[in-house]
This record gives structure tokens, C-alpha cells and sequence, in this order.
């Protein structure tokens, strides 16, 4: 005997949570994959004065820049290379990564250790300042909300 039965509605809101979620992660592998292809092969190297950057496999892109013209280095951080110890090098120097889908990359993705290494041998001027600012914990909360309230909603559709 069941003392609940499950309706139509019930598996149909399986199949609908089902199906969003398989979409959402084929988007993420998807832009994965072709930022994958697009940094294949990538190049940095210190010429003088100058960087040559080279990346690319289908379209190969090819970049001279002079490193006197970079203006800061960013560290970037996903929660997946977080989790892995890898940082990504994104610079702020005129004409590079200014096109749509493109990104001022300097370095793709670096270890702590390489990190430090590869800055010293391409760009020994910029030196990683420290990080003296932490960000309120109410931010935080403006972050996440959106994500909780979407798993919220799919488990209560579930």
C-alpha cells in the first residue's frame, strides 16, 4: 500500500529540473571547451622590452606588446581553479583583449609556485602587491543569493 502517490506533475518537474540542469552544464562545457581551443598553445615571451604573445590553434592570434605600456596585472580565481591552486594572469595594456570575446590574458593558468616564477622572468617590473582589502561579509551574500535561490527553486520543483 502507498501512502502517497506520485502524480504526473511530480515527474514532469523531475524531467523540467532534468533538463535545466543539463543545459546549464552543457553552456559551462561548452565555453570550457572553446576557451580551451582558444588558449591552446599559448606563448608568452620577453623580448627587450617588448611581450610576444601567441595562442590559438583554429584561429591563431599573435600580439606584440610593449611591457613598459602594462598597466597592472590581475590574478583571477574560479572556485574550480581555487580548488585546484591554479591562478589565471589577466593584464591591462592598450590594445590587448580589447575585442569582443577576448581576454587580456598573460598568463592562462599558473600554479602559486610558476606563478611567481613566470612574473619574474616575463613582466620583473610588476610585482603582486599584496591584498590588504577584504570584502564585507554582506557581500558575499550578494554573490550566492542568486544560486541559492535557484537551487532552492529546483528543489522544491524536484
Amino acid at each position: 500500500m502507498r501512502l502517497f502517490a506520485e502524480s504526473s506533475s511530480v515527474r514532469s518537474n523531475h524531467w523540467v529540473a532534468a533538463v535545466i540542469a543539463g543545459v546549464l552544464l552543457g553552456g559551462w562545457l561548452i565555453d570550457f571547451v572553446l576557451n580551451l581551443i582558444r588558449h591552446l598553445g599559448f606563448q608568452a615571451v620577453r623580448r627587450g622590452g617588448e611581450l610576444y604573445i601567441r595562442c590559438g590553434i583554429v584561429t591563431v592570434r599573435e600580439y606584440l606588446l610593449s611591457a613598459g605600456r602594462v598597466n597592472f596585472l590581475q590574478l583571477r580565481q574560479s572556485i574550480l581553479t581555487k580548488i585546484f591552486g591554479y591562478y589565471a594572469g589577466m593584464v591591462s595594456c592598450t590594445g590587448y583583449g580589447k575585442e569582443k570575446n577576448e581576454q587580456s590574458v598573460l598568463l592562462p593558468a599558473v600554479g602559486r609556485d610558476d606563478l611567481r616564477r613566470s612574473l619574474s622572468l616575463i613582466l620583473p617590473e610588476l610585482r603582486p602587491a599584496p591584498n590588504r582589502w577584504r570584502p564585507p561579509l554582506r557581500t558575499l551574500w550578494r554573490t550566492v543569493w542568486p544560486d541559492i535561490l535557484l537551487c532552492g527553486l529546483l528543489l522544491l520543483g524536484w
